[in-house]
This record gives C-alpha cells, sequence and structure tokens, in this order.
C-alpha cells in the first residue's frame, strides 16, 4: 500500500512487532504475529489510522476480546482488547477520532487472548494482505513520522504528477507521484505543495485534493 496512516495511539511503544512468536501463533494457523501491539493501559483514547466507516465491533473470548473494525478506502484496520467502544456501525469516523478506549487486562470478558492491557492494532488490505498472516500487513512502515502528525494530507487526482525540485514548472523533474496516493504537506507556495514523501519536491496544487 502506498498510503500513510495515523499512530492509533501517539507517544506509547511497541511490545510485540508483527510477524514474530511464530510458535505462539501457529496454533490460529499464522506464521506470526499478525499485527502490532502497544503498551497501552487500561482506560488509554485510541484513535481511528484513516477516515473510514466502522464496519464490525464484536467480541471473541478466544482472541481478540472486544474489538472493532474500521473499513478504508482500500484496506480495513482492526482494533483488539478493547475496553470499550460506543460507536455504531456504519458511522463515518475521521482521521485520528478518538474511538475507542483501550483494555485488555486478564480475567474480563472483553480482555480475549491477553496476558496485559495492550492495544493490538491490524491493517488487513482490500487487495495484496498476506495470506500467511490472515490477511494482514506489517503496519509499521505506513504510520506517519511525529513531525509529519496534525499536518494537512492532500490526494493525488491525475494519473502521474510530476515531482519536481522546486514550486515552478521550470524546475527540473525529480520524480512522480501515482494517482490515489496521499501525501502530507509540508508547506504551500502560490499553487505549489512542498512533500517529502514518496520523494521530496513540490507538486502543483491544481491536480491535488485536499482531504482530512
Amino acid at each position: 500500500m502506498t498510503i500513510t496512516i495515523a499512530h492509533p495511539c501517539p507517544g506509547y511503544y511497541i511490545t510485540q512487532p508483527f510477524g514474530v512468536n511464530k510458535a505462539h501463533y501457529s496454533k490460529f494457523g499464522l506464521e506470526g504475529h499478525p499485527g502490532i501491539d502497544y503498551a497501552t493501559p487500561a482506560g488509554t483514547p485510541l484513535r481511528s489510522c484513516y477516515g473510514g466507516w466502522i464496519d464490525t465491533m464484536a467480541v471473541s473470548a478466544a482472541g481478540y476480546g472486544l474489538y472493532v473494525i474500521v473499513r478504508h478506502a482500500c484496506f480495513y484496520s482492526l482494533y483488539g482488547h478493547l475496553d470499550e467502544f460506543s460507536i455504531p456501525v456504519g458511522q463515518w469516523v475521521a482521521r485520528d477520532q478518538v474511538i475507542a478506549l483501550s483494555g485488555g487486562s486478564p480475567g474480563t470478558d472483553k480482555a480475549g487472548n491477553s496476558t496485559g492491557p495492550h492495544l493490538h492494532f491490524e491493517i488487513r488490505p482490500f487487495i495484496g494482505g498476506l495470506a500467511a498472516f490472515g490477511g494482514a500487513i506489517d503496519p509499521a512502515p505506513l504510520i506517519e513520522s511525529p513531525e509529519h502528525a496534525g499536518r494537512p494530507k492532500a490526494l493525488i487526482l491525475c494519473t502521474y504528477l510530476n515531482l519536481r525540485k522546486g514550486p515552478t514548472v521550470n524546475s527540473p523533474v525529480v520524480g512522480a507521484v501515482k494517482h490515489g496516493i496521499i501525501v502530507t504537506v509540508l508547506e504551500e507556495d502560490h499553487g505549489w505543495l512542498r512533500i517529502d514523501q514518496p520523494k521530496k519536491g513540490w507538486i502543483n496544487k491544481n491536480f491535488t485534493q485536499f482531504i482530512k
């Protein structure tokens, strides 16, 4: 996937990365851990990583406990071991909107297969997911860096948009960005936008659309 997602719980560290502990997850038919675990105390506010619709809210006693799935434009995000969730299925949620409180304390009816309070976070693309991990992929490379958090986002509208060295049509072309990619805008200058992913450069604002 070529998108950048928001951090579901900024400031909390990873306790279990994607793909590890194959022996433990083989009993679920997986090659390893299908997501990222964060050390969030029970009651920590959790944020939607991207704009989308609440697709599923359920309880899985043997796995995720209380969990929610959000459906986005080309992928699902899953938040497991929750303590509280009250947004109805079908409702739209914005990127960075608080959607749940974390849980995972053992012995509670919402904890599922949890040994301590934490958030289990997954990304499952509609196309291109890893079968060995239940259709999930590693979310870590997609999560925006702290310096990009809160900056405006723009959607690329044309098939290929030239990426230039400076904010002018006379500046050398240093690459291109494809249709459908969402970029973080670092600066705006007379109809040009400066970005640094997937590459550094300037793009013409006229061929983009700002999004939330």
